[in-house]
């Protein structure tokens, strides 16, 4: 692991057990912690002023290299090593460890001033030591969470128009509409031209909007092979998708509202992702973004005559892949195929870790597919064979007894 501060270059090999001053590494078969302080005073960065993916500084150096190893992008983190480190052999990763001298120094000077005088162990000298005694009690954290701003990412990118739809879903009945006004105000926004990463069949692009870090979706495999994805296409596969995600945001909210009247406690620490649909603006003479892999003519052929996206919040990369297995998403599908009277049920339930509107941790599930006996609610449908996969699979837990 090369470590650069602001004075000198280290180099670090985890397989070697090495370590670096910040105890980011493994000795004696004891796990050493990512441990990173104030964040005025020390930042943890890639080779070429990557953040680390979320919550993995606190990882130990072998976690913290597995999780950035198999990201769909690993090669932007682990294969940007600096020549003077190329030689290295074995598994290497190159972190810098920024750190502010004068708030290290008023930090040093703030511990030593709490500490002085509190006793000397037991056969020391008379007199001040030469020597910091730091505290062996309980660390007051003065963290606060953050996102990284996204002048960090140095990728190519295009600038584009974005118009978004307007969304609602009808309280009673959970009817989702979604309506392209005329004449909306555009906003402006900045997309790379590489993929932050994919699924099996969506790009996911990284997009700011002013100070806002967006992901961008885009289909581009709809079982037809790679790349065989036509404008109407991934229009209509978004737009289903849009519907997917309002309507788990309004099966949740029963769902919740129903265990409560019948006193069944469930996570509140999950929620569905909040999505917009866009469309990518091309009225002013402007060509498609690199990113939608499509051309000004694929666009004046096709039917909706427009670039469709799907943004949601840039969140970390991580996923955790439930299913059936979470007795809380278990029950919520029992739940919306008795709530939709048998028309509708929840399947490939995922999420990723992230904070709440209050800052709290929350889970955030996104992507959601469903199965329908008509088979019309998008990529991932397997009508009544996806239906009685869940019915032979699910157990009913305590949640679902009414």
């Amino acid at each position: 692991m090369a470590l650069d501060t602001n004075s000198e270059d280290r180099s670090l090999n985890p397989a070697k057990g090495e370590r670096s001053e910040h105890r980011g590494g493994a000795r004696n078969g004891r796990t050493e912690r990512l441990g990173i302080g104030n964040k005025h005073v020390m930042t943890l960065q890639w080779h070429g002023n990557r953040p680390p993916e979320e919550a993995t500084e606190v990882m130990a150096l072998g976690e913290f290299y597995q999780s950035h190893q198999v990201l769909p992008h690993a090669n932007v983190y682990l294969d940007n090593i600096p020549k003077q480190h190329n030689k290295i052999k074995g598994k290497c990763v190159c972190l810098k460890l920024w750190i502010n001298e004068e708030g290290w120094e008023a930090w040093i000077d703030h511990d030593l001033s709490l500490h002085k005088g509190m006793g000397k162990k037991r056969g020391s000298s008379s007199g001040d030591s030469d020597h910091a005694k730091w505290p062996c009690g309980p660390m007051e954290s003065s963290f606060v969470f953050s996102k990284w701003p996204s002048v960090m990412f140095s990728e190519p990118k295009d600038k584009i128009q974005l118009q978004f739809a307007k969304t609602r879903v009808v309280e009673q009945t959970g009817k989702v509409e979604v309506q392209w006004k005329v004449g909306e105000v555009h906003v402006e926004g900045e997309i790379c031209r590489t993929p932050l990463g994919q699924g099996k069949s969506k790009h996911v692009y990284a997009l700011t909007i002013g100070e806002m870090a967006y992901v961008a979706k885009h289909f581009f495999n709809i079982g037809k092979g790679e790349g065989i994805v036509t404008v109407d296409e991934n229009a209509s596969q978004l737009e289903a998708e849009i519907w997917r995600v309002k309507r788990g945001q309004w099966f949740w909210k029963w769902f919740k509202e129903t265990a409560h009247r019948h006193h069944r406690e469930i996570a509140t620490d999950i929620q569905f992702v909040e999505a917009i649909l866009a469309q990518e603006d091309l009225r002013h003479g402007s060509e498609p973004s690199v990113a939608s892999h499509t051309s000004s003519k694929c666009v004046e052929d096709s039917d909706c005559r427009a670039i469709y996206w799907l943004l949601e919040e840039q969140r970390t990369l991580v996923v955790n892949n439930y299913s059936y297995t979470l007795s809380h998403l278990s029950a919520f599908t029992h739940f919306t195929w008795m709530h939709s009277q048998n028309t509708l049920l929840f399947a490939d339930m995922q999420g990723s870790p992230a904070r709440g509107s209050d800052g709290q941790p929350v889970e955030i599930l996104f992507d959601p597919m469903t199965h329908s006996p008509t088979e019309d609610t998008g990529l991932g449908d397997y009508d009544q064979q996806g239906i009685d996969a869940f019915i032979s699979q699910h157990r009913c837990n305590k949640i679902c007894e009414k």
